[in-house]
């Protein structure tokens, strides 16, 4: 099962390295916090590439995503319980998702969402952890994101 979970997010992920976030990607729909501490580190890496694409994507407002009830709690919960392995492993993914995370207007949250804001202690842990973080890291170069998500490179510049 999670062989077919990891093909069918790299179909998916293929566009990523020509449009970057400012092209909607085809992902499949699927709880992928399900997957952010599953033991297999390729599933780990294809189920955080596809959300901080998904991110991404509504951060440059080229695609929206919808959640039902508490998913979007679901995904932050779940990234922020397993955040110093994603850290380890996937560091310049890591720091992309929480700027993405730190500029996504609540306005989509609260017209995209049954719940009209995030669970408030949840927020509150995510905002301190954004804080941290972003703090003494920025986002790095597409480059590099590239290279975490094991993508092919598009660009000269990204190889």
């Amino acid at each position: 099962m999670e062989e077919n979970f990891v093909k069918e997010v790299k179909i998916g992920l293929n566009s990523f390295p020509i449009g970057y976030f400012d092209t909607p990607h085809p992902l499949p729909k699927k709880q992928y916090y399900e997957y952010f501490d599953h033991p297999d580190i390729e599933v780990r890496r294809y189920s955080f590439a596809a959300f901080l694409v998904l991110m991404g994507n509504w951060d440059a407002t080229c695609s929206f995503v919808i959640y039902k009830d508490d998913e979007f709690d679901q995904h932050v919960g779940s990234i922020l319980r397993n955040r110093d392995r994603l850290k380890k492993e996937f560091p310049n993914v890591y720091i992309q998702l929480l700027d993405f995370l730190k500029n996504i207007d609540r306005d989509y949250i609260q017209t995209s969402r049954t719940e009209n804001t995030l669970d408030p202690v949840l927020r509150d842990h995510l905002i301190k952890v954004i804080d941290e973080e972003l703090a003494s890291r920025h986002v790095t170069s597409m480059k590099l994101i590239i290279e975490e998500m094991k993508l092919q490179p598009f660009f000269k510049s990204d190889f």
